[in-house]
C-alpha cells in the first residue's frame, strides 16, 4: 500500500514533518498521515498515536483510525483514502488515467512552503479536495498543480 505519488518519489522531509504537525494541530481537520514502509517517519509529538505495520506507519489523532489501521487484515485503498481525507482512491485515479482523465494534485501548503496535505483528484471531486486541503492547513494556502509538476517537485526534494 503506497500512495500514487509515493510510488514514484518519496515525500520531502519538510512535507512529512508538516503532515505530522497538521495532525497535531487542533485547528486542522487532518486526522492522519501515512508513511509507506521505507519512508522516514518524523518524530511523533505526545498526544498522537503511531501505528506501525509491515506496509508502513500511520500517525493519527483519532483512536478509531488507529484501531482500524492496526486491525485491518488488508489495507484497502478506499479505506486509506477515507482515513487520509482523500476524495478519490488510487484505483479511482488510475481508472481515470486509463480513460484519459488527467487528475489534478491539490495541496495544502504551510506558510513556510511545506505540503501538509496532498491528494490527486479527478475533476468531479476537485472543489471538495480544495476545501479539504484548506481545512487541513489552517493559515496556509491551497494550490492545484499538475501530476507531472507534483512528481517533479518530489524528485527535486520539495523545491
Amino acid at each position: 500500500m503506497i500512495g500514487l505519488l509515493g510510488a514514484i518519489a518519496p515525500e520531502p522531509t519538510a512535507d512529512a514533518k508538516a503532515q505530522v504537525a497538521a495532525v497535531a494541530d487542533p485547528r486542522s481537520s487532518k486526522d492522519a498521515a501515512f508513511f509507506p514502509r521505507g519512508h522516514a517517519v518524523p518524530k511523533v509529538p505526545a498526544g498522537l498515536i503511531r501505528v506501525d505495520r509491515p506496509e508502513g506507519t500511520l500517525v493519527t489523532n483519532h483512536g478509531g483510525n488507529a484501531a482500524q489501521f492496526q486491525h485491518a487484515p488488508i489495507l484497502h485503498d478506499r479505506m486509506m483514502a477515507d482515513m487520509l481525507g482523500y476524495q478519490d482512491s488510487k484505483p479511482d485515479i488510475m481508472r481515470g488515467l486509463a480513460g484519459g482523465v488527467v487528475p489534478t494534485v491539490v495541496q495544502g501548503v504551510t506558510p513556510k512552503g511545506a505540503v501538509a496535505h496532498e491528494e490527486a483528484v479527478g475533476p468531479r471531486n476537485l472543489m471538495q479536495a480544495v476545501n479539504t486541503a484548506r481545512a487541513a492547513t489552517p493559515g496556509g494556502r491551497v494550490r492545484a498543480i499538475t501530476l507531472r509538476d507534483a512528481i517533479a517537485r518530489r524528485m527535486m526534494g520539495g523545491a
